[in-house]
């Protein structure tokens, strides 16, 4: 197995405990899930057919292509986590006014 390979299998490996632990919504699990299991199909191609590519532009494009796609999600799931932070504030402090204004009318 050469450096090509064990970086597919490196990145496929990553990505796939990203899925795992990072517990993303149903759809997002299924989408990504594709893509992460394309990368391990993409990897065995690789390593059972070495007259395929023998390296060059189109294994740097994938590995490109992978780790953007990595990082992308990773920079998405932090941004939609600050949102969803942001809005379970919004309705803790929505629900302590209307529990404020209860007590308020009652007492």
């Amino acid at each position: 197995m050469n450096e090509d390979m064990l970086f597919f299998w490196g990145m496929g490996i990553l990505f796939g405990l990203v899925m795992l632990f990072s517990k993303p919504p149903i759809g997002w699990k299924y989408f990504h899930g594709i893509i992460f299991l394309s990368y391990f199909v993409n990897a065995y191609w690789e390593m059972n057919d070495g007259n395929h590519s023998n390296g060059g532009m189109y294994s740097v494009l994938v590995a490109i292509g992978t780790g953007l796609h990595i990082i992308i999600y990773l920079i998405g799931k932090v941004i939609f986590g600050f949102i969803r932070r942001s809005n379970q504030k919004t309705e803790d402090l929505a629900t302590l006014f209307k529990q404020t204004d209860k007590a308020e009318k009652e007492g």
